[in-house]
């Protein structure tokens, strides 16, 4: 049976003695050097340390040195994550280093090559990774977690005249760093099922740095996303639909926010309104494009919260139907859309039981 302790990383930092380093006057991280390095994950909405609760699979540590160089990427699978781990860092000279913590991304997202490539701390962690089934599309990431943190080596006390080895452990913390949207669409047409719709949502945010800050690339990020009918008939995004978060959450703009898509695919389009479609295409038809609220508020994405979307067709438009405009370009929010947004905790789904 397998043994089941507190994540922790060992981190061995072996040390090469840089020239001008004198022991006695100016300290240099001696060759057996040994820094503790305990990861813990902690929920964000609630501040409970959730490690054991296997919500994080698998970690990916990057150390950088004090210039910003990247030394290392170490790699925890499942079952490592249960052990305690000695990770060695070779030709390392500083007094200090940082980490760049990093939790379930191993096959969600693109991680950077590591410290063969020569990446810095100011270069690109993570992306967005190809969407397996959809063309031009990017995959949702999944729950990811996040941490960052100086590490300062602790200076040995001198023991007969000879610098002596200090452990002490040191605490990272990992925490969700994704935003979490929920979208609900009311007034879909009598009849309509999960299978005549899905979302399309365009975003300014491809991936992450190493400092866990959302990166704007320079063009637009499109994910594909299906939903299901809840058992009021209403479409709903899955309830794990994360996202980057906006760079600026709370100043968003029609450029930096999210725009949400309602899709239905050609074959919904031609059953229900014998409409003509593009042969070949099944991706071709706009039923609603949503960037604001009735109030004017854009869908801005927070880190560690929930943004809810409610859409509804008002009532004189019980059949919303539609095809891209010509040019491939998208038209403005449709007048006949009621849209509102509320941010809730992480966990919490907003319950749109008054409208």
């Amino acid at each position: 049976m397998r043994r089941k302790t507190p994540i922790m990383a060992a981190i061995s930092l072996t040390a090469m003695i840089a020239s001008g380093c004198i022991e006695h006057e100016e300290w240099c991280p001696p060759p057996n050097y040994r820094e503790l390095i305990e990861l813990r994950a902690i929920d964000v909405a609630t501040g409970r340390d959730i490690t054991e609760s296997g919500r994080v699979v698998d970690a990916s540590l990057y150390v950088f040195d004090s210039n910003g160089k990247m030394l290392d990427c170490i790699e925890l699978n499942e079952e490592r994550l249960a052990d305690d781990i000695e990770i060695y860092l070779k030709d390392y000279t500083a007094d200090r280093f940082y980490i760049s913590a990093w939790g379930n991304i191993a096959g969600k997202v693109d991680m950077c090559d590591g410290p063969s490539t020569g990446n810095t701390m100011s270069g690109t962690a993570l992306n967005l990774a190809p969407h397996p089934e959809w063309d031009g599309y990017h995959a949702t990431p999944g729950e990811i977690f996040f941490g960052f943190k100086e590490i300062r080596l602790n200076v040995p006390p001198l023991v007969e005249g000879k610098q002596t080895t200090v452990t002490e452990r040191q605490r990272v913390e990992i925490t969700q760093n994704n935003a979490r949207l929920n979208i609900t669409v009311k007034g879909l047409p009598e009849g309509a099922t999960a299978e005549d719709y899905y979302f399309r949502l365009c975003r300014q945010n491809s991936g992450y740095d190493f400092h866990g800050n959302p990166i704007v690339p320079d063009d637009v990020v499109e994910i594909h996303e299906t939903g299901g009918m809840n058992t009021r008939g209403d479409f709903v995004s899955p309830e794990a639909f994360h996202l980057i978060p906006s760079a600026d959450p709370d100043n968003v703009t029609i450029e930096t926010g999210a725009t949400v898509h309602l899709m239905q695919t050609a074959e919904s389009v031609a059953r229900r309104r014998s409409a003509q479609t593009r042969v070949g295409e099944d991706d071709v038809n706009l039923t609603g494009m949503v960037t604001e609220d009735m109030y004017g508020n854009y869908i801005s994405l927070h880190p560690g919260k929930t943004t809810n979307v409610l859409i509804t067709f008002k009532e004189d438009d019980k059949d919303p139907g539609g095809t891209d405009p010509p040019g491939g370009t998208d038209p403005p929010q449709r007048a006949d859309l009621e849209v509102r947004i509320v941010v809730t905790e992480w966990e919490e789904v907003y319950q749109w039981s008054t409208w």
